[in-house]
């Protein structure tokens, strides 16, 4: 009945600090006593917890338990690779850039280029050589809007 009572207690500080388990594999039994084989115990009692925004950031975590070797316990080895994205982040562009001045000169110099191929294929090469040149007046405004958003709490909160 203790025993049971401290598995509750453990899981009910595991949720409230927001403490998952991390998946495990290998080994099940963590813990060994060493001794002869009708005396000896396994059990289950080291276990592997993350935090939750940690595991935000790592997107598979799991934690390997090795064999048993010196110690009374298993190795744990936590295993954990970064989030990756599988496609690249997609364009935005912000209306306001149509705006300057030098937007359209951008789109008639890149328009005015000659590309061989197929209608589509001389589409989709203009636009690929137009991206990057509207990046960067992109990023220059997005790096203004965001400052005039940061600004705009700022007056809010004064």
């Amino acid at each position: 009945m203790l025993l049971w009572l401290k598995h509750k207690v453990f899981k009910v500080c595991c949720m409230l600090y927001n403490l998952p388990l991390y998946g495990s594999t290998g080994w099940h039994f963590a813990w060994c006593n060493r001794q002869r084989a009708v005396t000896r115990v396994y059990s289950k009692i080291d276990w592997a917890l993350g935090n939750f925004h940690w595991i935000q950031d790592y997107v598979h975590v799991e934690a390997e338990f090795m064999n048993p070797s010196v110690s009374d316990h298993s190795f744990i080895l936590k295993k954990c690779c970064q989030h990756t994205l599988l496609h690249p982040k997609p364009f935005k562009l912000y209306t306001n850039i149509m705006e300057l001045p030098q937007f359209s000169d951008i789109v008639k110099s890149t328009w005015q280029h000659q590309y061989y191929g197929k209608p589509m294929m001389q589409l989709w090469n203009k636009l690929k050589d137009l991206k990057p040149q509207l990046k960067d007046i992109n990023t220059h405004m997005a790096s203004y809007s965001h400052k005039l958003a940061l600004a705009r709490e700022k007056l809010d909160i004064i």
